[in-house]
């Protein structure tokens, strides 16, 4: 006697059900019962997760973050593998594979990577990192680009602004991170967030020039003083094109905070940072320019420069909050005290959706300072003008 079985593709355990015979004739059943179990071949789901491009400086680590789309529950292994199908050789990153690990209630896994820094003037380059989790069948795959840029000519970099409809202007200042002999150009262009054009701004779209000898230059976006009460609005200023440079970042927002509403809200400002190796944790302070009417909260994420996690710091992640009535809070980074002569590295707490302030400014740099010393120590030979001395070289 057969039984259908429906396969409902339902998380779950094993079950049972009852087969109970009866009304027989000419005949004693025994048992008069069974019991059937149904076994459970559902397998769990298989996580979901994404991963972003990123961009490093050439001689500086890549570090990707994998997030997880779905609650992690359990311990969940991920593997990676660069894959070179840019532009970029094994010259330029150590290839590399491996294994990374979501751990119980987590949100994110790092992946990180050391560039090769040459003394060669070269377009950005390009690799691939491929990252699959599997579990029983079922397979996820996602892809992310790291792009290196060339440090051995200018590199532009451009920061988030912000400022009051009243102000007439939003400032973007560019910076390049050395002085050049020739000229250093780079388009930049308007392009909406949440604001309007022609209702919160007067769109641009310009070529930059930094001139041979300078390291700044600056974009002014016209806002539109509309009288509205309204949310704060954003806007983005997109550079391409670069010539004699490369770009660090391609793009910065502005916002556009609104001064008609009867309650302003505070901005949310965050310093630079010196730490000694030795000193076990930077600690970054988020202050508000004045208290707010509510609570505050920013997400913040590390950010690999010269630094990388784990070797020189603890990759953090988050929600910062500071109270009603409070103006300051902070975020504390965990610092490995090794003993390598090195130099000076950093890292970077950016930054990241906040409410109930307005971001001044959106990451701030932490400077580790090396404090290892070489061993190295010379004897000035006795008879010399100075006579006997033991002398220690940093």
């Amino acid at each position: 006697m057969s039984v259908p079985i429906i396969d409902d593709k339902t998380e779950e355990g094993d079950e049972t059900f009852t087969l109970e015979i009866s009304n027989v004739v000419n005949a004693t059943p025994v048992p008069t019962s069974v019991h059937a179990t149904i076994v459970a071949n559902d397998a769990p789901p298989l996580k979901r997760f994404a991963i972003a491009d990123i961009r490093v400086v050439e001689g500086g680590f890549a570090q990707f973050m994998i997030r997880a789309i779905d609650p992690i529950t359990e311990r969940v292994e991920v593997q990676y593998r660069i894959e070179l199908n840019g532009t970029a050789t094994g010259f330029d990153v150590f290839s590399s594979t491996g294994s990374s690990w979501f751990e119980p209630d987590s949100t994110v896994a790092f992946v990180t990577f050391r560039t090769a820094h040459d003394m060669e003037i070269e377009e950005d380059e390009t690799f691939t990192l491929h990252v699959t989790a599997t579990k029983g069948t079922q397979r996820e795959s996602v892809d992310a680009t790291c792009t290196i840029i060339d440090n051995d000519r200018p590199i532009i970099s451009i920061a988030d602004t912000s400022a009051r409809e009243t102000a007439g202007m939003l400032h973007f200042v560019l910076h390049t991170s050395m002085v050049f002999g020739v000229d250093v150009t780079v388009d930049a262009r308007t392009v909406a967030g949440t604001a309007t054009s022609g209702k919160d701004y007067q769109p641009v779209t310009t070529t930059v020039t930094i001139p041979a000898g300078a390291t700044e230059a600056f974009v002014d976006v016209p806002i539109i003083d509309d009288k509205e009460d309204e949310n704060s609005d954003s806007v983005n200023l997109v550079l391409s094109n670069p010539t004699q440079a490369g770009l660090e970042s391609s793009s910065a927002r502005g916002r556009i905070l609104d001064d008609d509403s009867p309650i302003v809200l505070p901005e949310i400002s965050i310093e630079d940072v010196r730490v000694n190796e030795g000193a076990s944790s930077a600690t970054f302070v988020l202050r508000l320019s004045s208290t707010a009417p509510g609570p505050v909260e920013v997400f913040y994420e590390t950010q690999p420069g010269t630094a990388a996690a784990p070797e020189d710091y603890t990759s953090q992640s988050g929600k910062a909050f500071i109270a009603t009535g409070q103006t300051s809070t902070s975020v504390v980074v965990p610092v490995v005290n090794d003993s390598v002569l090195e130099p000076d590295e950093t890292f970077v707490l950016a930054l990241s959706n906040e409410s109930g302030a307005y971001l001044q400014r959106a990451s701030a740099t932490c400077t580790i300072l090396n404090d290892d010393k070489s061993g190295c120590r010379a004897r000035v030979p006795s008879g010399t003008e100075r006579g006997v001395r033991d002398g220690a070289f940093a």
